[in-house]
């Protein structure tokens, strides 16, 4: 993430372009809502700018949350993906759904 020293605001545009792109790969769009738990990192802003840029809602989740938690956010929300830090041992949603089937 490129700061521009003048002004100290943050500039995502490639950044978040790249995203858009790669979401957009994966299947995202318009209208896709996406369950978001990433601590404050740049990542995190670049992720929220992309997923505003197509159209796609986040779903802001606490990082206290857990499984049960997440599991009700994406089964109420509908959402189509989950973005979580590397480090985190949560299932995804479609790991979370085969294991209840």
């Amino acid at each position: 993430m490129a700061w521009s020293i003048a002004s100290r605001t943050p500039t995502c545009s490639n950044e978040s372009t790249t995203s858009r792109r790669t979401l957009h790969q994966r299947g995202i769009g318009l209208g896709s809502r996406v369950v978001v738990q990433l601590p404050n990192v740049p990542g995190f802003v670049t992720l929220l700018l992309a997923l505003l840029k197509i159209g796609a809602p986040p779903v802001l989740a606490l990082a206290q949350h857990r499984e049960h938690e997440i599991g009700d956010m994406l089964d109420r929300s509908g959402a189509l993906a989950y973005a979580v830090g590397a480090r985190s041992k949560a299932k995804t949603a479609s790991q979370r759904r085969a294991s209840s089937s």
